[in-house]
């Protein structure tokens, strides 16, 4: 249960990393990298944080 708990903290501490690279991409003008990384970047948080519910 308790590993569930930090694999979750772990996936939202990364996934906010990730949606600061993906805003970082977007100010250079490259919107496709930036839509691939928000797509997996909302994904994976949103799988992290689920596994607890399943």
């Amino acid at each position: 249960m308790s590993f569930n708990i930090i694999i979750s903290i772990l996936g939202v501490l990364s996934g906010m990393y990730a949606l600061t690279y993906a805003n970082w991409e977007f100010s250079n003008k490259n919107k496709l990298g930036a839509t691939v990384i928000y797509i997996f970047t909302i994904t994976s948080i949103f799988l992290s944080v689920f596994q607890n519910f399943a």
